[in-house]
């Protein structure tokens, strides 16, 4: 679509496999796509849709042998039409074949810029939070090796 915008492409690389991921709004509304390469860069597979919201931006992926971790935000109005965004991972263990369910990992209403990273089976995930009146960074770390678990 040659309308649509695209934004904030990040990637992960693991040997020839290189992994990326953006938001677009060729369906009407910024969602988060996702798209992989097994030859360098060279050749890419179709664009799959991670996301079904009204706003999803700001993502990042990271990988962990077969396992791919994605953060993002997603930004909602409430009934005062406010805006409320929080930040979701999500994570496919087949190098991006299949797609597990959207984790929330934050409830407060002012997040932007989240990052992932992971070290075997440690997910580290860091974002920019203003809830105290200042521009923060905070974090969070699960160790589990297949994602981030409550």
């Amino acid at each position: 679509n040659n309308d649509s915008k695209s934004h904030s492409p990040m990637l992960t690389v693991s040997g020839s496999d290189v992994f990326v991921v953006w938001n677009d709004d060729r369906d009407g509304n910024f969602e988060i796509y996702y798209k992989h390469s097994v030859d360098g860069g060279v050749n890419w597979g179709q664009d799959t849709r991670l996301t079904n919201s009204v706003f999803s931006g700001s993502p990042c992926i990271s990988i962990s042998g077969s396992n791919l971790h994605v953060v993002y935000v997603h930004s909602v109005y409430k009934d005062d039409l406010s805006q409320k965004t929080e930040i979701y991972y999500k994570l496919s263990t087949d190098q991006g074949i299949s797609w597990g369910d959207d984790k929330l990992l934050t409830s407060v209403s002012s997040l932007i810029q989240p990052s992932v990273s992971v070290l075997g089976s440690i997910v580290h995930v860091a974002w920019e939070d203003d809830r105290d009146g200042n521009n923060e960074i905070y974090y969070k770390r699960k160790g589990n090796p297949v994602g981030i678990e409550d």
